[in-house]
């Protein structure tokens, strides 16, 4: 089930039929109000027996009166069945075109994503269902990340509907879109998209939304690449560069090609790469590499760690000080790396 934005109903009317339906029941509503009022304007009584007279008028129940109508009574008696009569045929009609089409099990479902997105916290946008937007969708999925797509190809649709619980229909250029994916309180943002100048939109609202958002944009050129970076996005990559780099390797170096499968989803050997910021109170925070021993305690291999002021150090000298806020960069098995809470247990 996804979340369709803008969206006119299917006879080409400017309400959809969900919005028909919320305002014939608004009208019924008021219809049970007004009628309430009339019989206690007219008539008299208790206010219970003005309220108990509205309902059985406008539900045409027969039931009898609780006091004998005078000739007004009986004018607005007719007045309000006829006109409850057409309001509830018409509410009638709205529904079952709405069973018939399948829209009220839409409308639903569409209410229960609403209010998932709405309670998620720390997860990624990623604007775009194609071949680089699958799989991103599929290495978050395989690695349990929340996440939130948006897409506006009609051809990719199906695919969506298929595979994505969480997806909106629309164009990520629209502030109201962005804010239905849940943007305010999103981790990040992945831009997966070809277009250019989408692109750099995307990148410059998404950041005026939210400013603390983690932006990574899809170029398909250097020139691209520069204009994004200077949108507002953290990082950029470019997917045929990569990928050329990796047929290149596969020609000239294939040990090394061998190696780098190793790490992916699959791979012989099971070996990931993660990273890991090392928290307050860590066992290892304040040590040096040699006397952490990640190798022995945790069957891991640093191979870089970026310190607080941004420097990188690329295979670390035993004797490099572990300090609170490092972020290690880590190569294992897929189960080791999975254990590493334990970095944050005094």
């Amino acid at each position: 089930m996804s979340l369709r934005l803008m969206k006119s109903s299917s006879n080409g009317s400017s309400f959809s039929p969900e919005r028909r339906l919320r305002l014939l029941l608004t009208v019924l509503l008021l219809t049970v109000v007004m009628s309430t009022l009339g019989y206690r304007l007219i008539e008299g009584g208790t206010l219970l027996d003005a309220l108990y007279m509205s309902v059985i008028t406008i539900a045409t129940v027969g039931f009898k009166e609780v006091y004998q109508l005078s000739n007004a009574g009986k004018v607005f008696t007719i007045l309000v069945i006829t006109f409850s009569v057409v309001t509830l045929a018409y509410t009638v009609g709205t529904l079952g075109q709405l069973l018939i089409e399948g829209e009220l099990r839409e409308i639903l479902g569409r209410r229960k994503m609403e209010k998932r997105i709405k309670e998620m916290k720390d997860h990624f946008i990623i604007v775009g269902y194609g071949r680089v937007g699958q799989m991103v969708f599929s290495e978050f999925c395989r690695q349990d990340v929340p996440s939130v797509i948006i897409e506006n190809d009609p051809q990719m649709l199906p695919a969506l509907h298929k595979n994505c619980p969480l997806a909106i229909e629309g164009s990520a250029i629209e502030d109201e879109v962005l804010l239905a994916a849940g943007i305010q309180n999103a981790r990040g943002l992945v831009s997966t998209i070809p277009n250019e100048s989408d692109s750099v939109y995307i990148a410059l609202t998404a950041r005026q939304l939210n400013p603390k958002l983690y932006v990574i944009a899809r170029a398909d050129s250097k020139a691209m690449e520069k204009k994004l970076l200077r949108a507002g996005a953290d990082r950029v990559v470019i997917p045929h560069e990569i990928g050329g780099k990796r047929l290149a390797l596969a020609c000239l170096r294939p040990n090394v090609v061998d190696f780098m499968t190793m790490e992916s989803p699959g791979g012989k050997l099971g070996l990931s790469i993660e990273e890991i910021e090392v928290p307050a109170g860590s066992p290892v925070a304040g040590q040096s590499l040699k006397h952490s021993d990640f190798r022995a305690k945790y069957g891991v291999t640093v191979v870089g760690i970026k310190k607080q002021n941004g420097d990188l150090e690329l295979d670390p000298s035993g004797d490099i000080i572990v300090e609170t806020g490092d972020i290690l960069v880590l190569i294992g098995k897929s189960d080791a790396l999975e254990n590493l809470g334990s970095l944050s247990k005094t």
